[in-house]
C-alpha cells in the first residue's frame, strides 16, 4: 500500500511540476495525510493523478506555468545538457563581443617641434615653410592586461588632399628623450602591460598653393595601431585628443604659384 501511494504522490507530482518545489513539497505531505485516512481497499477507486492534480490545483487556486511545465517535463539529463551548450554558446558570444570592443591602448602628446623653427609658434601651429618639416611627439600606453606587440602606428584615417602638410616619417623616442633617434626600423615593439611607447611622427610642409596666405589648418588625428594580442593581429584605433597644423603667413607666396 505505501508503494501505491508514493507512485501516485510522484504521479501528482508530475503534473504539479510547474509549481515551486517548496510548494509542492508542502502539499505533498498534506496528500500523503490525506490518502492515508482511506481504506487500502478503496485506494483504487480514487481519480487519476492528472485529474487529482487538477481539483488540487484549482482548488488552491495554483497559477499555471506552461513554461515551466513543459521545461520540467523534459529529463534531467537533457536539461543539463542543454543548460551546458546554452552557457558555453553564451561564453563564446560574449568573448566575441568582449573582444571586438577590446581597446587596450591609449595616446597622448608628448611634445612637438619645429625643425624650421626651434619650437611651435602659437601653442602647437607651425609656421608654414615649403618644403620644411616639424615633429610632432605621442606617448602611447598600454592599458590591457595583456602584452601588445605593435608593429605599426599610422593616421587614421590619413590626411586629405590639399592639407598643407602630410606625414612623412615615424621613428621612436623614450621617456628621457621623447624625440628619440630618427631610426623608422625600430618597430616592431613588445609593449607591456602598463608600458608606455613614446613615437614621434614627422610632418612636411607642401601644397601651399591649395590654401591662402593667412589660413590656419588644424587637424585633430587619431591613430592606427597594428598591434598583436593574444596571437591576433588587430588594428586599434585610438584617439589622442589633440590638435595641431599649419598657419601660412600673411603675404607669404607659395613657391610653386611663382614658378607657374
Amino acid at each position: 500500500m505505501n508503494r501505491s501511494i508514493d507512485d501516485y504522490l510522484r504521479a501528482v507530482d508530475h503534473v504539479l511540476r510547474d509549481q515551486p518545489r517548496t510548494v509542492r513539497v508542502l502539499h505533498r505531505d498534506g496528500v500523503r495525510e490525506h490518502l492515508s485516512e482511506y481504506d487500502p481497499l478503496a485506494f483504487d477507486t480514487f481519480a487519476s493523478p492528472a485529474q487529482y492534480a487538477a481539483e488540487y490545483r484549482s482548488a488552491r487556486a495554483f497559477p499555471e506555468r506552461r513554461l515551466r511545465f513543459w521545461w520540467r517535463g523534459i529529463r534531467r539529463s537533457t536539461r543539463m545538457a542543454a543548460i551546458t551548450v546554452v552557457l558555453i554558446v553564451a561564453f563564446v558570444a560574449g568573448s566575441g563581443l568582449w573582444w571586438s570592443r577590446y581597446q587596450p591602448f591609449e595616446a597622448s602628446l608628448s611634445g612637438g617641434r619645429n625643425t624650421v623653427r626651434p619650437e611651435f609658434s602659437d601653442a602647437e601651429i607651425a609656421k608654414y615653410v615649403d618644403g620644411g618639416t616639424f615633429d610632432v611627439g605621442f606617448v602611447v600606453r598600454n592599458s590591457g592586461p595583456f602584452v601588445g606587440d605593435i608593429s605599426n602606428v599610422e593616421l587614421d584615417p590619413t590626411l586629405p588632399i590639399g592639407v598643407p602638410f602630410q606625414f612623412t616619417r615615424l621613428w621612436l623616442g623614450t621617456a628621457r628623450d621623447p624625440f628619440g633617434v630618427d631610426d623608422p626600423s625600430q618597430l616592431p615593439h613588445r609593449l607591456a602591460q602598463h608600458g608606455e611607447l613614446y613615437l614621434m611622427m614627422r610632418f612636411t610642409m607642401t601644397n601651399c598653393e591649395f590654401n591662402m596666405p593667412g589660413d590656419y589648418t588644424t587637424v585633430s588625428p587619431k591613430l592606427g595601431v597594428r598591434a598583436n594580442v593574444l596571437g591576433v593581429t588587430r588594428h586599434f584605433v585610438v584617439d589622442p585628443h589633440v590638435t595641431f597644423g599649419v598657419r601660412i603667413p600673411v603675404g607669404y607666396r607659395c613657391p610653386r604659384l611663382r614658378k607657374a
